[in-house]
């Protein structure tokens, strides 16, 4: 992605993120799309937990699967 990004720059004539700013922003978009993903599940587990079990459930501490669907669906039309 950062190359063909490059290389479009430059037929633009336009500047583009250094690699260093592309992974950083790269990051973000990761933790953001990963943290709604996690909010969904945690929404999802509301519907069939108890209110003791919910307390319990700290968003920072879910595990979610991020599997080829996640990937397909979520990430990479964020990334783009």
């Amino acid at each position: 992605m950062y190359i063909s990004l490059k290389i479009v720059s430059k037929v633009m004539h336009e500047v583009t993120y250094s690699w260093n700013q592309f992974v950083i922003v790269l990051n973000k978009v990761i933790f953001k799309v990963i943290k709604e993903h996690k909010e969904e599940v945690l929404a999802d587990m509301r519907k069939s937990m108890n209110k003791k079990d919910l307390e319990a459930t700290n968003l920072e501490d879910l595990e979610v699967e991020v599997d080829v669907n996640f990937f397909r669906k979520k990430l990479l039309p964020s990334i783009h």
